[in-house]
């Protein structure tokens, strides 16, 4: 009786090493040995999940999505800052430019995107043509505010350096701006095993995008944040009032340079 959990137990981590994850052991009676076998399952069911979402997503959407139990979820809401930022006037790009040295543009500059939210770490939400949404949950760092802003700074000297060596080549240059604004957002994964997607919901997610169409009227930085981030990391950064067309909303920052 006691030798045939260990047994079942031990079948069961072969399977697993062979990468069978499809095994449940059966579990008799309500001893010791049957709720270690009811752990395996456990296991082995949040592997199986773990697995399907893999090709889909990066380890720091992982550890967002973890519970404090360690099982994978689907979704999760939480304190966050968005980013997001696109290329100023990119329809007169793409109708003016051959398409392949458009894409080729767009390849350099979201690897120079790619790169600084990796370092930082950033969950990218999505690509949306020439725009980037970008998220920093709380959760995954107590630094997330300062990474969002690091990420902006860093993105916006390396594209000068960009431009600089596209202008020796005879290329165009490109401008874009950048809008952060913090709140709770609400995070989750929603597809099948084929196709998954992010879904991010929130104010953050529609003011961020706000901002950074206002950025064009900006004078330093063409960084634009709100002000709980602002006085959050004021003595970090030098900032200039930004005032927006909407004279609804709250007076908002722009980060000089």
């Amino acid at each position: 009786m006691v030798l045939e959990p260990i047994s079942k137990l031990k079948e069961g981590l072969i399977q697993v090493k062979q990468s069978n994850l499809d095994i449940q052991i059966e579990v008799k009676g309500q001893d010791e040995g049957a709720e270690v076998l009811k752990q395996f399952n456990s296991m082995v069911q949040e592997l199986q999940k773990k697995e399907k979402m893999l090709p889909f997503i990066s380890s720091a959407v992982f550890e967002v999505l973890r519970s404090g139990s360690g099982k994978i979820e689907t979704k999760y809401s939480g304190n966050a800052v968005v980013l997001f930022s696109d290329i100023k006037s990119f329809t007169s790009i793409s109708e003016t430019r051959d398409p392949q040295e458009v894409v080729d543009m767009l390849n350099d500059y979201f690897s120079i995107w790619q790169d600084k939210i990796e370092k930082n770490g950033g969950i990218v939400d999505r690509f949306i043509g020439d725009a980037i949404s970008v998220v920093y949950f709380e959760k995954s760092s107590p630094h997330f505010i300062h990474n969002a802003i690091q990420t902006s700074i860093e993105v916006m000297e390396t594209l000068e350096k960009f431009n600089e060596k596209r202008k020796e080549k005879g290329e165009f240059i490109i401008e874009n701006g950048v809008g952060l604004v913090f709140g709770e957002v609400y995070f989750s994964m929603v597809g099948d095993e084929n196709k998954m997607e992010f879904l991010i919901q929130g104010i953050p997610v529609a003011l961020s995008e706000y901002l950074e169409g206002q950025s064009r009227y900006s004078s330093h930085s063409h960084i634009i944040l709100d002000s709980y981030i602002k006085e959050k990391v004021k003595y970090q950064y030098d900032f200039a009032e930004f005032e927006v067309e909407n004279k609804d909303l709250d007076i908002f920052y722009e980060i000089i340079l």
